[in-house]
């Protein structure tokens, strides 16, 4: 991979002005991946393996855990976010309790959170 240093302006609309000649060795837009490293933008090709996920979503525990290569490279995540169920299940197995876990993700229910423990549990590692 071929690592390229390029200017990148912020249109007023909030989206990144790629220059023309970045622009042209992708094909679409959609294979770019942007990470930002302190107040630099890192721009990068996505490999074309992980441009193609395969297989079919896999729900757990009455859909709320759900497996979908799509989402996090195929981790189990807590349905609806990208929190991966064995996050949650380490902070139950850590001694936290539902109140402690939800000042820390707030989008979670105590549903959720049981159901990612009693995931971590059926399928271990």
């Amino acid at each position: 991979m071929v690592i390229q240093t390029i200017t990148v302006d912020l249109a007023r609309d909030g989206t990144l002005k790629i220059p023309p000649a970045f622009r042209r060795n992708l094909r679409n837009l959609n294979q770019l991946s942007i990470t930002r490293v302190g107040s630099t933008l890192v721009l990068a090709p996505i490999p074309e393996k992980w441009t193609r996920a395969k297989g079919r979503a896999v729900k757990y525990e009455d859909g709320l855990i759900v497996r979908d290569p799509k989402i996090m490279f195929g981790t189990p995540v807590i349905a609806g976010t990208r929190i991966p169920a064995r996050v949650i299940a380490g902070y139950v197995a850590s001694g936290f309790s539902s109140q402690q876990i939800q000042k820390e993700f707030p989008q979670l229910s105590d549903l959720q959170i049981n159901a990612a423990t009693r995931f971590a549990n059926k399928h271990p590692r």
